[in-house]
């Protein structure tokens, strides 16, 4: 029996070789992709945050544009119903705030929508001023 394994053919000296290099590579080649797969996750995560602080940020200048003008009796289009469309930060031109008001009888209500990446991500905030009960 331990002659049956001695005897080879010629013709098969060095596939074992041959399939685990092509094994090896093989293996190699899926870590390299599920790498770079992860490293472009990682990549559009960190890019999702800056947006949402850019546009978190635009939100935030729109409620103090509002105020201001608001609370101030500035000559705003409609103290009632302030609308501030597209107001946009001067360094960032894909940054933009969309700004609205409503007066009820004791409070106003000042909604401010930022946008950044083109519009493609959105954060909105609201702040309300209670007039006091008389």
């Amino acid at each position: 029996m331990s002659n049956r394994f001695k005897t080879r053919g010629k013709k098969q000296k060095g596939q074992v070789m041959v399939i685990s290099v092509l094994t090896l590579g093989g293996i190699l080649l899926s870590a390299a992709g599920i790498a770079g797969l992860l490293t472009t996750y990682q990549i559009r995560a960190a890019n999702d945050a800056v947006n949402s602080a850019k546009a978190f940020f635009a939100a935030d200048a729109g409620i103090e544009a509002a105020s201001y003008c608001l609370l101030k009796i500035l000559d705003c289009t409609d103290p009632e119903n302030y609308v501030a469309d597209n107001l946009s930060l001067s360094d960032a031109p894909q940054v933009f705030a969309s700004v609205t008001s409503v007066q009820t009888s004791n409070s106003l209500d000042i909604f401010s929508n930022g946008y950044a990446a083109a519009g493609k991500v959105v954060r909105t905030l609201q702040a309300s001023f209670y007039q006091p009960a008389p």
